[in-house]
């Protein structure tokens, strides 16, 4: 019997080592929990982070310290309510719900892109209640659709949101930073955890502003499938291929400070630099890619550039030509957008052009994701 029991002892250790050595990262997609986040205005107690709150405005008691733009991402808390008339926010900065009673209340981007707007107001077929504990999570199924679910031991709500259908759009376009805020009331908050919904063993990771956004795409005809990033998701399958865009984002250090988180959950083979267009100066840019180049090259990565496409509002001869000239000379990777989508002269082909002289049809969008496949081969035949 003590022989059995040393062997079922050294069982037991060999999947402790065996756990140990694999992580989070390798069995899960669970990337942060509550003891990673910015906590305030709260305290440990016994069973998690205690919040009590009268009439915030703007209430973040929990926050995830990083900007995020992940389209697979899911945000998780577990609560229990310690008092009457509690009222809660959940999601993400542009993105979220506000609980209280019976009444969801939820808010989208808004058009100016500065915050978010009040998208429905749901009555839910059941009441929060004090004493209760319940999972609340906002998930990113994929580009597309985004479901928000409320669960207790008796009751479950679930809303899906579709980015191509009505009010989906705005809906699923969840950026910012996580947060579950109490604006009045006493929870008892368990656990809060950000997981995404990737392969452990991704190809490309992507990084880029509105042509990977779908900003215009869809008021002209198309769909959020019909983005380059998404036509190589398409080939390599979408748990390989992380995205992570946003509309208007250029390189700068704040964009460094995300890349630099976000590229930490997935440390891809190769990292697609698609950023470029909505920088003003060439300073600006070589500044800040070679700060990516850097933190890609740290982690064993390799980098790909992208030469930029030309813009009303920008100098051709003085900022866009040069920064590609610098592109093709770096001695990186590059794919050259800018070729798959201009004539000879540098000036956008008619047909892959939307009338706003920024933002490419379908077609040119399509047309990049040929310049992939011809300027980096690689990515399809690992």
């Amino acid at each position: 019997m003590r022989i059995m029991k040393i062997k079922i002892q050294n069982c037991i250790i060999l999947l402790l080592l065996i756990n140990i050595s694999f992580g989070y990262a390798s069995n899960s997609g669970i990337k942060a929990r509550m003891t990673d986040m910015k906590l305030s205005g709260g305290a440990f107690v016994s069973g998690g982070y205690q919040v009590t709150a009268h009439n915030i405005a703007e209430p973040a008691q929990i926050l995830h310290p990083v900007y995020t733009t992940i389209e697979r991402m899911s945000f998780y808390v577990s609560f229990t309510l310690k008092s009457d008339s509690v009222s809660i926010r959940f999601g993400k900065g542009f993105c979220y719900i506000e609980l209280a009673g019976n009444t969801m209340n939820v808010y989208k981007i808004n058009g100016g892109l500065g915050g978010a707007t009040l998208l429905e107001t749901i009555e839910l077929p059941f009441k929060l209640s004090t004493g209760e504990k319940y999972n609340i999570t906002q998930q990113k199924i994929d580009g597309y659709k985004l479901k928000y679910s409320i669960v207790s031991a008796d009751n479950q709500f679930e809303k899906l949101y579709d980015v191509d259908t009505g009010v989906g759009f705005a809906a699923v376009r969840a950026w910012g930073k996580a947060v579950f805020g109490v604006k009045n009331g006493t929870v008892l908050v368990h656990d809060a955890i950000i997981a995404t919904g990737y392969d452990q063993q991704t190809v490309v990771s992507f990084w880029g502003d509105s042509f990977l956004d779908a900003a215009n795409l869809v008021s002209n005809g198309g769909t959020f499938k019909d983005r380059y990033c998404d036509l190589v998701a398409q080939r390599l399958g979408y748990d390989k291929v992380p995205i992570m865009a946003r509309t208007g984002h250029a390189l700068d250090s704040a964009f460094v400070a995300r890349f630099k988180v976000e590229n930490s959950y997935f440390k891809s083979p190769f990292v697609f630099l698609g950023m470029g267009t909505n920088n003003m100066t060439v300073d600006g840019y070589k500044t800040y890619i070679r700060q990516c180049i850097k933190e890609a090259k740290n982690n064993g990565q390799i980098p790909i550039l992208v030469t930029i496409t030309p813009r009303i509002d920008v100098d051709y001869q003085t900022v866009t030509k040069i920064i590609n000239d610098w592109v093709k000379s770096s001695g990186e990777k590059y794919v050259d957008i800018c070729n798959a989508v201009t004539d000879e002269k540098g000036n956008w082909k008619p047909e892959y052009l939307t009338s706003d002289g920024v933002h490419p049809t379908v077609a040119g969008e399509h047309a990049m994701f040929r310049q992939i496949q011809l300027d980096i081969p690689e990515l399809f035949y690992r």
